[in-house]
């Protein structure tokens, strides 16, 4: 059996000092000091940074939800959101709340312009696979009654609006 001697011993002590700032551990750890992370900072700053923005908007603004009902005339409305909220405003957040379903299996979606932005509600409630609600920026929402034609419609349906109102 090989002998360890002191420098042997001192080496291996040193090496593995130099390797000791990183290293994983199991279980508990208790630290001492302080500890340094540029991701930990610009959490905080980020952090920082959404508040002073929701502060910002809870006192300049009136954010409000609001309930409107309209009739839909045909399968396929556009309609002008603006005309319906009686307000011009940069965006809002529309949720579909009720519609008179004419039969069983059915949906009503609302559009954006652009076609991403829509918010839909099936019949018996909402769908997990689509948003129940979204954020416009555009007045008009192409709202699509589904299982219908082109015919006249004339349904009532009840809408959610959460905007930074003028009043």
């Amino acid at each position: 059996m090989k002998k360890i001697t002191t420098f042997t011993l001192m080496i291996i002590l040193s090496i593995s000092f130099s390797n000791a700032q990183e290293f994983e551990v199991d279980g508990d750890l208790k630290v001492t000091g302080s500890v340094e992370s540029t991701t930990i900072d610009s959490l905080r700053q980020l952090t920082a940074s959404l508040q002073a923005q929701i502060d910002s908007i809870k006192a300049n603004g009136n954010i409000a939800s609001r309930v409107y009902t309209f009739n839909l005339e045909t399968y396929t409305s556009a309609i002008n959101m603006h005309e319906i909220i009686g307000y011009e405003l940069d965006w809002f957040l529309l949720q579909i709340v009720e519609f008179s379903f004419p039969n069983e299996y059915s949906i009503i979606q609302s559009y954006g312009v652009d076609g991403g932005s829509h918010a839909a509600l099936r019949n018996g409630g909402y769908s997990y696979s689509e948003p129940t609600q979204n954020i416009y920026s555009d007045p008009i929402v192409t709202f699509v009654y589904h299982n219908g034609g082109n015919e006249s419609l004339n349904a009532p349906v009840t809408v959610l609006i959460t905007a930074q109102f003028p009043d």
